[in-house]
């Protein structure tokens, strides 16, 4: 019910990060075939939305090669956490590089 999701997010902390590992409806369905591919669509779909509505969200192309996914991976975790120690110690703090989220494979660049 609406009203359990609304007390989970009051109780919850924030999120200071999320990572969303992202690839063309095709390839996502070649490696999970035991979804119907219309679902995997809408499923790909509900969660770019997702990830335009939330803060701090990066959306990394995960039809890359796997050393290139986790490069990205750990370039955005430390561009967080470099922010993140800025604001600590009240220095200038640049954003976060932005996600492509409005094209077919949004990417994170380092």
């Amino acid at each position: 019910p609406a009203w359990l999701l609304g007390l989970v997010a009051r109780i919850v902390p924030r999120l200071d990060l999320v990572i969303l590992l992202d690839a063309p409806a095709e390839i996502l369905w070649s490696r999970k075939q035991e979804v119907p591919f219309d679902e995997v669509v809408r499923q790909r779909s509900a969660y770019l939305e997702l990830a335009r509505r939330l803060p701090s969200t990066v959306v990394i192309n995960a039809a890359q090669p796997v050393s290139d996914v986790v490069y990205s991976v750990s370039c955005a975790l430390i561009a967080h956490l470099s922010r993140r120690t800025a604001t600590r110690l009240r220095l200038p703090v640049s954003p976060l590089p932005e996600s492509r989220v409005e094209s077919d494979v949004p990417s994170f660049r380092c």
